[in-house]
């Protein structure tokens, strides 16, 4: 199951990274360097385990990123990926490096739709993009697998 989380999660910000011919697929990637880029994103996500269809919100600055889309959100500070499950209580910790790791799920992402971009200012502000284990209850479990 957390292999799925991670496939989803990744494959939600692929679009952004696209070379596809749509003008406004090119249009944030060309930005992505220069703004923070707010959207929403809908896309097929193929797996092993189905077919699935996402809806996300996404933040995305740099090599950090923020996804949150059915109860699970994704918070990543380039080299730390926090993802969320709030119905079950569960976060898993795990390395990440930054916007580069998404091109592995590039053949899992199907009928993208990009809605409500914004390009903001780049911000000093990154706590968007991280996870804070220790303000969670004792009912919540959290998984490290940055060791394995």
């Amino acid at each position: 199951m957390k292999k799925l989380l991670t496939v989803i999660a990744l494959s939600l910000l692929f679009p952004l990274l696209s070379s596809a011919q749509d003008q406004k697929l090119m249009e944030i990637a060309d930005r992505l360097g220069t703004d923070r880029i707010q959207a929403v994103v809908e896309c097929s996500i193929v797996t092993q385990n189905g077919r699935f269809r996402i809806k996300a919100e996404l933040l995305v600055q740099g090599d950090c990123y923020f996804a949150k889309s059915s109860g699970y959100s994704i918070y990543c500070n380039g080299s730390t990926r926090w993802t969320v499950d709030e119905a079950h209580k569960e976060v898993y910790v795990e390395r990440a490096y930054g916007l580069k790791e998404l091109s592995d799920f590039e053949s899992a992402v199907e009928d993208i739709k990009i809605r409500k971009v914004e390009y903001l200012p780049l911000s000093d502000d990154m706590s968007p993009f991280s996870f804070n284990t220790e303000n969670l209850g004792k009912s919540w479990i959290v998984t490290d697998l940055r060791q394995e």
